[in-house]
C-alpha cells in the first residue's frame, strides 16, 4: 500500500465480503489499471482493466482507495508528481534571475513615439539599443532619444531583484 502511494499517489484493493456482508479480504489492485469516474450522483465507479479478460467495473462500496494529496478529491498525487512541479518552478525561477543578472537587473522600458513606425525601423532601434545599452559594462549610459520619443521606465522593486535569493 505505501509502496502504491508513494509511486503512484493511490493504493486501490478490491473487498471481497462473504454472505453476510463482512468483509473477509483485500485484493490489492496495481494503480495503472484502475480508472476512476465521479458518477452524476457523485459517487465513484473504478474501471478495472484485466487484460484480455476486459474490464471489470466496481463501484465505490466494493474498492478500498486510499489517496494521496489531491487536487480534485478523486485521485491522489504521488509525491514525485509534486515535487516535479516544484522543481520545475524553482527551474524557471533560476531561469528568470539568470537572464535578470545578464542585463544588469535593468527592468524593461518602453519607448513610444508620437508617430506610427515602420517595423524596419523599429528593428533599427532596437539594435541600436541593444548595442550602446546591454550587458552590465554598459550600465549608467546615457540614452539620447529624438523624434519626440518618451522614455517610460517600467516599476521594479528592490525585492523583486532579490527574489533569486
Amino acid at each position: 500500500m505505501i509502496r502504491c502511494l508513494d509511486l503512484h499517489g493511490n493504493f486501490y484493493a478490491r473487498i471481497m465480503r462473504n454472505n453476510r456482508g463482512q468483509v473477509i479480504e483485500l485484493l490489492p489492485l496495481l494503480p495503472g489499471v484502475v480508472a476512476v469516474e465521479r458518477l452524476k450522483t457523485g459517487r465513484l465507479r473504478y474501471k478495472v482493466s484485466e487484460g484480455a479478460n476486459g474490464v471489470t467495473v466496481l463501484l465505490q462500496d466494493e474498492v478500498l482507495h486510499v489517496r494521496g494529496p489531491s487536487r480534485d478529491g478523486m485521485i491522489g498525487q504521488s509525491p514525485f508528481a509534486m515535487a516535479r512541479g516544484a522543481l520545475g518552478h524553482a527551474l524557471q525561477q533560476r531561469t528568470t534571475a539568470q537572464a535578470l543578472m545578464a542585463n544588469s537587473l535593468r527592468p524593461s522600458a518602453v519607448l513610444s513615439y508620437p508617430q506610427p513606425m515602420t517595423s524596419e525601423i523599429i528593428t533599427n532601434l532596437r539594435t541600436a539599443l541593444q548595442e550602446r545599452l546591454a550587458g552590465p559594462e554598459k550600465a549608467g549610459n546615457f540614452l539620447v532619444l529624438d523624434g519626440g520619443a518618451k522614455y517610460e521606465k517600467m516599476a521594479f522593486s528592490p525585492e523583486d531583484a532579490e527574489f533569486h535569493e
